[in-house]
């Protein structure tokens, strides 16, 4: 995905502001809207179905969910155009999504506290680093928090709140 095409589809996602409804994460439409994605009916269903697992996963181990997606979009696109691909990029030996999901969520938790910051925390995803010294790890903390606003703006209610509460961390 290219830089302007990643920054149409953020532009997208503000667009749905009002006409998304308060879930945790936008509804798979609004994503697939948000980002540019055109989906068979069985890819649109695979999607739901990763959405609900990071929910899931993002819940039990008290992350953002927004943030988790982010994250896995960034890594894999959530595995829409490649059906095959690694969710969440979290070691080639973790297999399934729901296993991907908790890697992803573990390692971004563990990065939080060590490294102090959430950008930093990405950064240690990416490098294993809490400093993005490449630039090929700080265009990574920059996708992560592009696509971050993009899905908190597909998220956001009508009333302007948050569909899915903070439970840990500052955002």
């Amino acid at each position: 995905m290219t830089l302007d095409r990643f920054l149409r589809a953020a532009f997208l996602a503000v667009a749905l502001l009002v006409a998304t409804p308060a879930r945790a994460l936008p509804p798979a439409d609004a994503v697939v809207t948000a980002f540019g994605y055109t989906l068979t009916p069985p890819a649109f269903v695979a999607l739901e179905r990763r959405l609900d697992v990071l929910v899931t996963v993002a819940r039990a181990y008290q992350i953002d969910a927004d943030r988790l997606l982010a994250v896995c979009f960034v890594e894999s696109g959530l595995a829409i155009r490649r059906p095959r691909a690694i969710l969440c990029g979290c070691g080639y030996r973790v297999t399934g999504d729901r296993a991907q999901a908790e890697c992803a969520a573990l390692a971004l938790l563990i990065g939080h506290k060590r490294c102090g910051t959430w950008r930093m925390s990405h950064a240690r995803y990416q490098s294993g680093r809490c400093v993005p010294t490449t630039p090929v790890t700080r265009r990574y903390v920059r996708a992560v928090t592009w696509a971050l606003a993009a899905i908190r703006a597909a998220s956001l209610r009508d009333d302007g709140a948050e569909s899915l509460p903070m439970t840990r961390g500052a955002r």
